[in-house]
């Protein structure tokens, strides 16, 4: 039975690649997924994947012999199932180390129950007749439904296979719906993830629970009623993808750690040069100090550790309170430099360039660097310049700017970067990420070579920002017009046909 499953998920994945429309924000049997999640306190995930949404962005039918293939092996679930309704899904907690759910769900429409029946019969499903559904089931699987609705439940169920599957059914005869569940299931996207904050924790088994009694019970406090979800769209030319974290309690926004935007000194210090890739954030370090100090002790120490030796020397300075070295501010720049005297080809280090934001206590941090100078582990230079084999670094009176590939003071250049494409808003969240993939692909820093070499070739940029209540990543491509799914699959169409072809059902 697990493998004509695993061929029914086969199908309905290949389904949200063929058909489609503009589908609806909402629907019965979105309304009643949303009574269900609002129900159990033991749901830590749901979403759904918006087939409608995805119409002929892939156009798998038009491809010869793949499309012939999915079109006959989908007809049935074309007929049987109202795929205008999405494919809903949940899971239930706790999650195993493998982050596998103890129960997952699947939700779908009945567009014709004879039809169905007639799908699931020639998967080798039997049926019986139990509180007018058709219900099959074994230790490991249930799978019911009636004129209405399909659900099906997988996991490891003991002695009575059949109570998760009509709790489920019972569900959907409640009044209550949880008005968050209910707004993030009519959000409007290709593929949704969301989760329960409230119940992973309550069902989580991590070392959150050796924490002290205070400590826990404010985890508590801060996940309560909080929810966050994310939007997978395929659109002309980009992947998009959203998190929003903006469902959460006040408690929980309080600790947030996130400023405003990337502080301009970071920005002013990062070039000049263009970037291959380029990283900016800006800290509340205390606020997140304070964090790891009363939910994750261990968190700062092992940062110290995994410095080294050198780690020591940093946590003797400050007395273990990283705000004491480092304000939060950080950005590393890393650029295809076309100057060879400037590359170190021994050690093949990227031109690459680092800033840091000194804390509270920068004095700690320059005589440091002073030590070192004076035990001629590094090269004083005059004017708080210091050579460091064969990188430099520039002390100033609250940051650090360090440059690889620069040994002297009269290659030591800084400013801003040189603005590429896809740099235009770089900064103004206070987490910011850019990547070059089209000059990535093409330099001698691209240590994935034979490994991505197609997605780069098609690949323009990505990036990644992030503050306290969104993060949003996006994957461009060189040709903006055509749907990044059909790109995608012109590419390996060909691997598609070898693989479908391996698969009878």
């Amino acid at each position: 039975m697990n493998k004509f499953l695993s061929y029914l998920f086969s199908g309905i994945l290949i389904s949200t690649l063929l058909i489609g429309c503009n589908g609806k924000s909402s629907s019965d049997l979105n309304a009643d997924v949303a009574r269900f999640v609002t129900s159990s306190d033991e749901v830590v995930g749901y979403g759904y994947v918006n087939i409608l949404a995805i119409k002929g962005k892939a156009q798998l039918s038009q491809i010869p012999t793949i499309g012939e293939f999915v079109n006959n092996q989908m007809e049935s679930f074309e007929n049987s199932l109202r795929l205008t309704d999405k494919i809903h899904y949940a899971l239930e907690g706790p999650l195993n180390n493998d982050g596998i759910p103890k129960y997952a769900y699947v939700f779908m429409s009945v567009e014709n129950e004879d039809s169905t029946l007639q799908m699931f019969k020639e998967m080798g499903f039997y049926f019986e007749e139990v509180n007018d559904m058709n219900v099959s089931f074994d230790m490991n699987m249930a799978v019911g439904f009636n004129e209405h609705t399909v659900v099906m439940v997988s996991g490891n169920f003991g002695d009575d296979p059949k109570d998760k599957l009509f709790n489920a059914f019972a569900s959907f005869k409640n009044e209550e719906k949880d008005t968050d569940v209910t707004e993030i299931l009519a959000t409007t996207t290709d593929i949704l993830l969301a989760g329960d904050l409230e119940n992973l924790y309550q069902t989580s088994n991590t070392s959150l629970n050796d924490l002290a009694e205070e400590n826990q019970a404010e985890i508590k406090e801060m996940v309560r009623g909080g929810h966050f979800f994310m939007t997978v769209d395929f659109n002309n030319g980009n992947l998009t993808a959203k998190m929003d974290f903006s469902r959460v309690n006040d408690k929980m926004k309080k600790n947030t750690f996130f400023k405003d935007k990337v502080a301009n000194d970071v920005l002013n210090n990062l070039g000049p040069g263009e970037p291959i890739m380029a990283m900016a954030m800006s800290l509340d370090i205390e606020k997140l100090e304070n964090l790891m100090k009363d939910f994750s002790p261990e968190a700062e120490r092992s940062f110290y550790n995994s410095m080294g030796p050198m780690g020591s020397m940093f946590a003797s300075l400050t007395n273990e309170n990283l705000s004491d070295i480092l304000n939060g501010d950080l950005g590393m720049m890393i650029s295809n430099s076309e100057d060879s005297d400037k590359m170190d080809n021994s050690n093949n280090l990227p031109n690459s360039h680092l800033y840091l934001g000194l804390g509270k206590n920068p004095q700690n941090m320059k005589d440091l660097v002073r030590t070192f100078a004076s035990e001629e582990v590094i090269s004083d230079l005059g004017e708080g310049y210091f050579k460091i084999e064969n990188s430099m670094l520039l002390m100033k009176d609250k940051s650090v700017v360090m440059h690889s590939n620069d040994t002297l003071k009269s290659d030591f250049e800084i400013g801003e970067m040189h603005k590429v494409k896809g740099l235009e808003d770089f900064g103004s969240k206070p987490f910011s990420l850019f990547v070059d993939l089209k000059t990535l692909g093409d330099s001698e820093f691209n240590k994935m070579k034979g490994q991505f070499d197609v997605m780069l070739s098609i690949a323009d940029y990505l990036t990644l920002t992030a503050d306290n209540e969104r993060m949003i990543f996006k994957l461009v491509l060189k040709d903006e017009n055509e749907n990044v799914l059909k790109q995608v699959i012109d590419i390996y169409k060909d691997d598609l046909k070898s693989r479908m072809g391996n698969i009878s059902f």
